[in-house]
């Protein structure tokens, strides 16, 4: 579970859109990441606030995802796959141990070498 900064991920995103990106480049870069909102006439951050309105959470982390990989932002990564990862099942007990054995038999498994 992601314990870090709070801070919204749409606002990660639209920050990084933001910063990293002019007028020109803007656009196209929303296309390469996946954020298919409108495109308006303002400031940057009006631009990257209007290209990800009516994106669900899920697209938003899809593309926080690939943003964060391009730009080497692990925080930005981790609470992306926070919610991506939000549904799964967790891992149960009897798995963790098979994967325990995988390493040699060590302690990690809770049964001794």
């Amino acid at each position: 579970m992601w314990t870090g900064n709070r801070r919204s991920l749409r606002s990660r995103v639209e920050e990084k859109l933001a910063t990293f990106h002019t007028h020109t480049t803007l656009r196209d870069t929303c296309k390469r990441f996946g954020i298919t909102g409108e495109d308006c006439v303002g400031s940057k951050r009006e631009r990257a606030e209007s290209a990800t309105q009516g994106m669900t959470d899920r697209q938003i982390a899809s593309a926080a995802e690939r943003m964060a990989l391009e730009y080497g932002d692990p925080e930005m990564e981790e609470a992306a796959l926070a919610v991506l990862e939000a549904d799964d099942p967790p891992i149960t007990q009897i798995t963790r141990i098979h994967i325990a054995r995988c390493f040699h038999y060590t302690p990690l498994s809770g049964e001794p070498p």
